[in-house]
């Protein structure tokens, strides 16, 4: 069996060639004349390896575009295309700049594209040969019944919270003082509080969208825009979450086209530009930097910034398996905050998380990327079981997408709430029960 046979070539459109070589252009413009000057401080410097150097990265940023079509319809195809705009085009094209050695530049390029390469192989592959449809059989419609209880509950949960955390997030005087915050909620992980908040991160926020897009009734669409709104500020509001901002404006927008069926490879390199150009625009009309700073810098620039210090510290250290595998169980909770504060020694407990391919590769090096990549396909696998590729798969392949662009597949099951968004799924596309909605 030849499972290389999964990957099948194709011409680039003239539309999502225009929209990612503008956004690799982008990138790195941003990045050299506003990023460096800024940050070279805290790391971010500009290593020129030269006109060579940028077309190759130019090249190898397209490269992926070969094999993701261009009419994207599975679900793990829209993950994929958002690790792709997220991490893999930010990497290639300006996370080479902080690493010194072109050879290790180069050997940089090729851990990311076996990346998302071999979660292309492994995602159709296993899509193919292996059936994830079982039919359960639940008596009276138990399961619709316990679920929507279930999600009743933590609606109420959030709404509760936001009305205890409202006064005291307002008075929070400083950034510092919110960082602390964010740290001590941290330890809160692990706790019935942790896992309530990572299912209200997750499946309430995608299920809540989800209502959005198809109740018929104003009433329910009030309801279902009202959820959105609780669940976000009591993410920011109680625990200084912004990130489900950027997850929920992505969740609609995307969610958008592949309701209307026509969700296409340029779409995500387009709505990345316009983030960008409509940041810089605000920025020069207030004379700021607040913008830029927030969402281009944030969501593209350190993503893949961070990448190439993941490399270049590994490349220096060793892999964190080779450290630990003698004395003790391994720990990837280490890795964030040892690279963190190697990069930033005068930051203490300095946090630097990253996509799934960088943390696995700081363990296990290349074997790391290929074992993620292999057990990621498995998970997306599961939502491309129902062979209709219906809507609700797709909304949580879109978040399973954001969430593996800055945190390990490891840590994401549970403290970003993918398990129960899975189980929610497994349920929901397998039962007989004939409440489901199944759209």
């Amino acid at each position: 069996m030849n499972i290389q046979s999964n990957i099948k070539f194709s011409f680039i459109s003239p539309s999502a060639f225009f929209t990612i070589s503008a956004f690799i252009l982008t990138l790195k413009l941003f990045y050299i004349f506003y990023v460096h000057p800024e940050e070279a401080y805290r790391g971010y410097s500009y290593i020129n390896h030269g006109i060579l150097f940028d077309l190759i990265s130019y090249l190898l940023c397209l490269l992926p575009a070969l094999f993701i079509p261009d009419n994207i319809r599975k679900p793990s195809d829209i993950s994929l295309v958002i690790l792709f705009v997220f991490i893999y085009i930010p990497s290639v094209s300006i996370g080479g700049y902080v690493i010194s050695n072109p050879l290790d530049t180069f050997l940089f390029f090729c851990s990311l594209f076996i990346g998302i390469a071999s979660l292309k192989i492994f995602s159709d592959f296993f899509t193919k040969y292996f059936s994830m449809r079982f039919t359960m059989n639940f008596p009276n419609q138990v399961d619709y019944k316990v679920f929507n209880l279930l999600i009743l509950g933590l609606f109420g949960y959030s709404l509760f919270s936001l009305s205890q955390s409202w006064s005291g997030f307002f008075n929070i005087q400083t950034v510092a003082e919110l960082y602390a915050q964010r740290v001590e909620d941290r330890s809160n992980q692990g706790s019935l509080s942790g896992y309530l908040y990572s299912i209200i991160k997750s499946l309430l926020l995608i299920l809540a969208v989800y209502k959005l897009f198809f109740s018929k009734k104003n009433i329910s669409v009030l309801l279902a825009a009202s959820a959105i709104l609780v669940v976000c500020l009591d993410l920011l509001m109680s625990q200084f979450i912004r990130s489900h901002l950027y997850i929920a404006f992505f969740l609609l927008a995307i969610g958008y086209f592949i309701k209307k069926n026509s969700f296409n490879l340029y779409h995500l390199p387009l709505m990345a530009l316009f983030i960008c150009f409509f940041s810089f625009f605000l920025d020069f009309m207030l004379k700021l930097d607040f913008f830029s700073h927030t969402f281009p810098r944030r969501l593209f620039v350190v993503p893949g910034i961070i990448s190439g210090f993941y490399y270049n510290y590994i490349s220096d250290v060793g892999t964190f398996y080779n450290v630990e595998s003698a004395s003790r169980l391994l720990d990837f909770s280490n890795v964030t905050y040892l690279i963190g504060t190697a990069v930033e020694p005068d930051q203490f407990e300095m946090n630097m998380s990253t996509s799934m391919w960088s943390i696995s590769y700081a363990y296990f090096g290349g074997i790391g990327i290929l074992l993620t990549s292999l057990i990621s396909g498995i998970i997306l696998s599961i939502l491309n079981s129902d062979r209709k590729y219906s809507f609700f798969p797709s909304m949580i392949a879109i978040f399973i997408g954001l969430t593996w662009s800055e945190q390990s597949l490891w840590s994401s099951m549970l403290s970003s709430g993918i398990i129960f968004c899975l189980i929610y799924f497994y349920v929901y596309s397998n039962s007989n029960s004939i409440n489901w909605k199944k759209l």
